[in-house]
């Protein structure tokens, strides 16, 4: 949650967020995947928006991966753990981190392919269940969940 400074200011978000219009933290394009980012900018983005509105394209690309992944938007995420802090992404194990950065750099692929949204979070969404069937099942995973070495 945020709070206001004495002068009334905002504190400064932390690094790789940003706020949306409804002064929710979202990611900053700082935060994707450095090789979804330029992706986003060179096929999503006209040239004539705001800061405004391209933190929007980003944060529903965030949430593109999201539900592709977690079955949740951020939003969803929050009002379902109100008083959890972080993100969606904070919350996520191993697993769903590999799974999520190859999710970005195949959602990547996609944009710079024009795929439509709808066709891209189908299919990162049926890459997501077969990979985290297979991560789940890696023991080298279960031992890095587990701490050891």
């Amino acid at each position: 949650m945020c709070c206001r400074l004495s002068d009334g200011a905002k504190p400064p978000m932390p690094s790789g967020l940003s706020r949306n219009p409804a002064g929710m933290e979202t990611p900053s394009p700082t935060r994707t995947s450095p090789l979804s980012s330029p992706a986003i900018k060179e096929n999503l983005i006209p040239p004539e928006l705001s800061v405004r509105e391209i933190n929007l394209i980003y944060a529903l690309e965030a949430d593109v991966l999201n539900m592709a992944l977690f079955g949740m938007t951020a939003k969803d995420w929050r009002d379902k753990n109100p008083g959890r802090k972080g993100n969606i992404r904070d919350d996520a194990d191993v697993s769903q981190l590999v799974c999520l950065s190859n999710l970005e750099n195949l959602n990547a692929l996609f944009i710079r392919e024009n795929a439509p949204q709808a066709e891209r979070l189908r299919k990162l969404n049926l890459i997501a269940i077969q990979q985290m069937r297979l991560l789940t099942n890696d023991t080298g995973i279960k031992r890095l969940e587990a701490g050891d070495k």
